[in-house]
């Protein structure tokens, strides 16, 4: 292959090029409410398996695919974890993933970037209350269980976009350093 610079061929050049625009790409899509952190995980893990551990290693590649893995079962898990001092209904655990993919996608459409996150949020909460209130609830006690659903929704939101940011600064001063730096 020709070589860039003094220590880099064209091909590992390409790769780190393309790799690290699918990591924006990706990231943009986790801020809008898309599997952005998917797409992260599965263009890390492509690399890391097509350069042979060239770019990075295999551990960091598990560790890097674990950590993205662990933002979205926490962004899963916490809307209602918060809420379980008010013992929801188990109609409450589907209705937030509904209401933050339908809310999100929504959100997106109508102010795209940060939109994702509030209609998530707000697709959260209207739709536990609703189900909430399907369920007889009192509307003091529907408003708390969707309340701390909402505001563990948007914690989890930031908590993996927060990775999100971590693994892609991580890479990129990993990768700098390592290949760009011995230029």
């Amino acid at each position: 292959m020709t070589m860039v610079g003094d220590g880099m061929d064209f091909g590992t050049s390409l790769i780190l090029v393309v790799f690290f625009l699918v990591l924006l790409i990706a990231l943009v899509f986790t801020l809008i409410g898309l599997p952005g952190n998917w797409l992260m995980m599965l263009a890390i893990a492509i690399t890391g398996l097509s350069t042979k551990g060239n770019l990075f290693s295999l551990w960091q590649c598990i560790i890097l695919v674990g950590i993205l893995l662990l933002g979205e079962i926490i962004e899963f898990a916490l809307p209602l974890l918060g809420a379980r001092r008010y013992k929801p209904s188990s109609w409450a655990y589907g209705a937030s993933i509904i209401g933050a993919l339908v809310g999100g996608i929504m959100g997106t459409a109508i102010i795209p970037l940060i939109g994702g996150f509030i209609g998530a949020a707000l697709g959260v909460f209207f739709l536990t209350y609703f189900v909430e209130s399907l369920q007889a609830r009192r509307q003091e006690e529907a408003q708390h269980i969707a309340r701390s659903a909402m505001i563990g929704s948007l914690v989890g939101m930031t908590i993996k976009f927060s990775l999100a940011v971590g693994i892609l600064c991580y890479m990129f001063v990993y990768l700098v350093v390592t290949y760009i730096g011995s230029l």
